[in-house]
């Protein structure tokens, strides 16, 4: 757990969390840029743009939605803005990215679905990217657990600090209890989401090779669908305080069964050829 990866003079501490979601965007900028060159979806500059409208109201989204499910934590405006104290729910950004974009883009006279394609492997490896700052940070963690590869996180850790409120450990204790690292579960998944979304791409070049007769959205709605899904699974073996819940779901996972059911939605209705215009 390095939750401050180094401090630079005169500037001050530079976290994981947000160096490592900065590279997230970083790394989905440019390869998003590169599919969109390649796909022949829309020019540079009006794909530049597109981007920037999703990650500054992903962030914000994100932001937002860990203030719906926890309105005991914002007190201040002030508390919006302390991002170094954590607090950002993935789907919450990932709803508001994809309309403000969707909106940008009809807008600009884009194909949505074509751009959604383009920008689907962006979106898996920039969540690989991304959870490997919760990683760093100690947030997202796991429930208890005795496997040989569960990790027990430093004193003052969120997993300290929520085994001892419930009397798990002693407050002279160095550590919390061995739990699963579902930070690296959501990395790996999101890589094998990634390397399926660039066998799907190469597959469906390969079957259409001309632009025009491409189908379009497959790509981004596999994408939705497996994230969906592996979230769902993910979200049972997570312990961290503060998720928010809707019946016996977390918030996520009752996100995740909307979107899977809205893909299998998508999958059917762009069957029709109409799609492909």
């Amino acid at each position: 757990m390095y939750p401050i990866l180094f401090t630079i003079p005169y500037v001050g501490p530079v976290y994981s969390y947000g160096f490592m979601l900065a590279l997230a965007f970083l790394t989905g900028w440019h390869l998003t840029q590169h599919f969109v060159a390649k796909d022949k979806v829309t020019d540079k500059n009006t794909s530049a743009n597109a981007m920037k409208v999703a990650i500054i109201t992903a962030i914000l989204g994100a932001r937002i939605m860990y203030f719906v499910v926890n309105p005991e934590h914002l007190n201040s405006i002030a508390d919006f803005f302390a991002f170094s104290r954590g607090g950002m729910v993935a789907y919450g950004g990932f709803i508001a990215a994809t309309f403000s974009t969707i909106a940008y883009l009809k807008w600009r006279k884009v194909h949505v679905w074509r751009f959604g394609d383009a920008v689907a492997p962006a979106l898996a490896i920039g969540t690989a990217i991304t959870r490997v700052g919760c990683l760093l940070f100690g947030c997202d963690y796991g429930a208890i657990s005795d496997l040989p590869w569960a990790l027990s996180f430093p004193k003052g850790s969120p997993s300290f600090q929520h085994h001892f409120s419930e009397g798990l450990i002693s407050a002279d204790a160095t550590a919390s209890l061995p739990v699963h690292p579902t930070q690296i579960y959501e990395s790996l998944y999101a890589l094998l989401i990634f390397a399926i979304l660039l066998w799907l791409r190469k597959i469906m070049q390969t079957s259409a090779p001309k632009i025009s007769t491409k189908p379009r959205g497959y790509v981004f709605l596999t994408f939705v669908a497996l994230y969906a899904f592996f979230r769902f699974l993910n979200e049972i073996i997570r312990a961290d305080t503060g998720r928010g819940s809707l019946g016996p779901f977390s918030t996520s996972q009752f996100i995740a069964i909307l979107t899977i059911g809205l893909a299998i939605w998508g999958f059917k209705a762009f069957k029709s050829p109409q799609n492909n215009r």
